[in-house]
């Protein structure tokens, strides 16, 4: 199997400061699967998606009929996607909690981790006091759940911008949380890394569960490293339209109507004339082995392993489902 090759490339449409590299390569360890099924004559379509890190399924969702609610189902399994970050890596480590220092750090990290699909992708750091449906850069801001939704089986989300967990939080004296709760307070915790999967409008974790626990035990607010798989899309430009939009903004600048509260507008206007392209959110989606039928029986015998509420939640949509199929 060629090992995952990452190159480092000059992309004028990634936000400010965010790295981007292209991926080539072997299959990813980590994998969005989907399956639908159409439910008969007149129904939505019901769509179930499943993350899978090494073959082994880590999480199983499906969303509504306007998809503004998710249900998320965990595996009880451990998972480690990058190279656990240790005292000694730590030490050589940026000494801040800003996530654009972080980011060379982490593309290091990835580096071995064979974790990306082949193509374009952005290492951002994701930017600070945005409202709940604002975007930065195609992307949705990320969105933190309460503790308590991180420590069950069974979580619902909006499906906007969550950030969305690959395992259940462990005890709050675990001991890489207490680790973790002694950096945060040194205010030197790695920011939490998160990968952009478009079927749900939100983020995985890749990196950094027991961090995002200990901000949540020390109230305070995490930061984040946003992984966005891109595609391009190419513009045609239209030269006379081109002429007419720089002619009329030469009239208002001779008009004195380009202010210096407007100038910064009037700039992107003009470099969004020359662009040939733009860069838009993407994820690709490998087939649920058994459809809707294999995602189903999947999440039965994880349940085994579950709480009583999130039993019975599996339970019902079985049984609803299978009615059906």
């Amino acid at each position: 199997m060629r090992p995952m090759e990452i190159h480092h490339v000059q992309d004028d449409s990634a936000p400010k400061e965010a790295l981007a590299f292209d991926v080539s390569g072997a299959k990813p360890r980590l994998q969005f699967q989907m399956a639908t099924k159409r439910l008969g004559p007149g129904w939505e379509f019901f769509i179930a998606h499943q993350v899978a890190v090494d073959g082994t399924v880590r999480a199983w969702t499906t969303v509504d009929d306007w998809w503004n609610r998710a249900d998320l189902f965990l595996s009880n399994e451990p998972c480690q996607i990058l190279p656990e970050i240790s005292a000694a890596m730590l030490r050589d480590a940026p000494k801040s909690m800003e996530p654009i220092d972080w980011l060379p750090f982490f593309a290091q990290q990835l580096k071995g981790a064979n974790v990306l699909e082949s193509g374009r992708w952005w290492l951002m750091g994701s930017s600070k006091h945005r409202g709940r449906f604002e975007r930065i850069n195609g992307f949705p801001y990320p969105q933190v759940l309460t503790i308590d939704q991180y420590t069950g089986d069974w979580i619902e989300t909006e499906a906007f911008g969550e950030v969305l967990p690959l395992r259940r939080f462990g005890p709050d004296d675990g001991g890489r949380v207490k680790w973790w709760r002694k950096v945060c307070k040194a205010q030197q915790l790695p920011p939490i890394v998160l990968m952009y999967f478009g079927g749900l409008e939100s983020y995985f974790i890749v990196d950094g569960h027991d961090r995002l626990h200990a901000c949540l035990l020390e109230g305070v607010r995490p930061e984040f490293v946003v992984l966005g798989h891109v595609r391009r899309q190419e513009i045609q430009v239209d030269p006379e339209h081109r002429q007419k939009v720089e002619a009329a903004i030469v009239k208002q600048w001779e008009m004195g109507k380009v202010t210096p509260a407007s100038v910064d507008s009037v700039n992107r206007v003009l470099i969004n004339l020359y662009q040939s392209g733009f860069s838009v959110p993407t994820s690709r989606g490998y087939p649920i082995r058994d459809g809707v039928s294999g995602w189903m029986s999947g999440l039965e015998r994880a349940s085994e392993h579950y709480a009583e509420e999130a039993q019975d939640e599996v339970f019902e949509l079985a049984r609803w489902l299978r009615g059906l199929l």
